[in-house]
């Protein structure tokens, strides 16, 4: 996070929200506290209002840092609005529930009555149960993803580091994502994209979805049995330029 261009968005004229993705997607970074601190101050010296998407919150590595949910920084009187979900965390993004945790009342009030006036459903009986089941009884299940995680992590980061010329990828410190840097291919963004889809078959998120500063990379999702990281690994080698 680059804090002094967080600061330039944050004076211009009009702006009064601040949309926080914490653990980062697509990168994976886990926030450091003094990183969460300066988002704040921003945020109180222009009167904003902060947006925390925290889904990824219960996905991170055992060997990096703990993620800390930027709530527990805020002083009385932050305006903060902090969004979860099970949906990642235990595969239920079906069930169609997540939820903001909005302490101010009047900022919970007001958005309850966008929802009642678009008469968006919010929950159905199955959602609920999900929402509940995976938050009191899924640590056990939570604990062996994450471990398996992990261990594509690290099958991945060996693979492509060792195996793909031209692309190289570091470990991600929460979510099930992987940021390719694909840049040593010389491709541009439109290229890249036919070389993975139509070539190797693999379709992934490219980079540049996510903003300018995306270019030449590609997002890649390790949440699947690693055999099917594998093949798409050797579908890969296999329609890379020799080197």
């Amino acid at each position: 996070m680059d804090i002094e261009h967080l600061e330039t968005c944050a004076s211009r004229p009009n702006t009064r929200l601040l949309m926080l993705c914490s653990p980062h997607n697509p990168v994976g970074r886990i926030w450091s506290e003094p990183e969460l601190e300066a988002v704040l101050d921003i945020a109180r010296r222009h009167d904003l209002v902060i947006i925390s998407d925290e889904i990824h919150c219960d996905l991170t590595f055992a060997d990096k840092p703990r993620h800390r949910m930027l709530a527990s920084l805020a002083r009385p009187g932050d305006s903060l609005i902090t969004a979860v979900a099970p949906s990642k965390s235990f595969n239920i993004p079906g069930l169609g529930l997540s939820a903001l945790v909005i302490p101010d009342r009047k900022q919970r009030n007001a958005i309850k009555a966008v929802f009642d006036s678009m008469h968006l459903p919010q929950c159905n009986p199955f959602s609920t149960a999900g929402f509940e089941a995976g938050y009191r009884d899924g640590a056990p299940w939570l604990d062996g993803l994450l471990a398996y995680l992990q261990k594509n992590r690290d099958f991945v980061l060996e693979t492509v580091n060792s195996r793909l010329p031209g692309i190289r990828a570091q470990a991600p410190e929460g979510t099930y994502l992987i940021w390719l840097d694909c840049r040593g291919l010389g491709l541009n963004d439109a290229a890249l994209k036919e070389l993975f889809v139509a070539g190797a078959g693999v379709g992934m998120s490219p980079g540049i979805s996510f903003g300018e500063q995306g270019s030449g990379f590609m997002r890649l999702n390790i949440g699947c049995p690693k055999a099917v990281l594998a093949d798409v690994l050797r579908r890969i080698e296999a329609v890379l330029p020799a080197r």
